[in-house]
């Protein structure tokens, strides 16, 4: 049985449905709210459309992380999913996009599959995971919110704290976990 860990995560994002999505998808906006990340390059079809293929890179400082994009449901503009992978995970998000009074929330489910080590540090580090997740959506939201503005985002100004999470730390064990503390297994929403 594949080690697996699955959760969801939403937001709300204080402007309208196509605004968002307009963002979202112009690939020259990716390094502007996804920390780290250094290089898209587009290996099959056009950018944001089904069957769509981007290698990204994530620089972390201590290592560069390289992973595949490939866009398997296009259902623009109230959904897509996503599948990402990397020599030990795999990763299907799906994002979902309502608008309510002129607001967005945007839902996403997120399902992780791991093999070689990861298969068993993995599923221990599901809350760096959880937190990675809503780092970076805060940081579209805040990217989206601020988007006409000329200055930096709020969250480039300030010192990383220790609850920011890094692209690397996804992937190595945390050290709440170094304690063997039980882990909260409830579905997180």
């Amino acid at each position: 049985m594949p080690a697996t860990v699955k959760y969801n995560h939403s937001i709300v994002i204080d402007r309208p449905r196509g605004k968002v999505l307009e963002l979202m998808t112009e690939t020259e906006h990716l390094p502007k709210w996804q920390r780290g990340l250094a290089k898209v390059e587009t290996l099959e079809g056009e950018p944001f459309t089904l069957s769509a293929k981007t290698r990204l890179v994530f620089d972390t400082g201590k290592k560069s992380l390289e992973m595949t994009e490939t866009l398997v449901d296009m259902r623009l503009p109230d959904a897509y999913t996503a599948i990402y992978e990397t020599e030990e995970l795999w990763n299907r998000v799906t994002n979902m996009f309502s608008e309510v009074d002129g607001k967005t929330l945007w839902t996403t489910e997120n399902e992780f599959v791991f093999s070689g080590m990861m298969r068993y540090l993995g599923p221990r580090m599901k809350k760096s995971f959880i937190k990675r997740t809503e780092y970076e959506m805060a940081r579209f939201k805040e990217f989206v919110e601020t988007h006409d503005q000329p200055e930096p985002l709020e969250s480039d100004l300030q010192p990383a704290s220790q609850e920011t999470l890094e692209p690397h730390e996804a992937f190595e064990p945390h050290e709440a976990f170094k304690s063997h503390e039980p882990l909260d297994t409830t579905q997180h929403e």
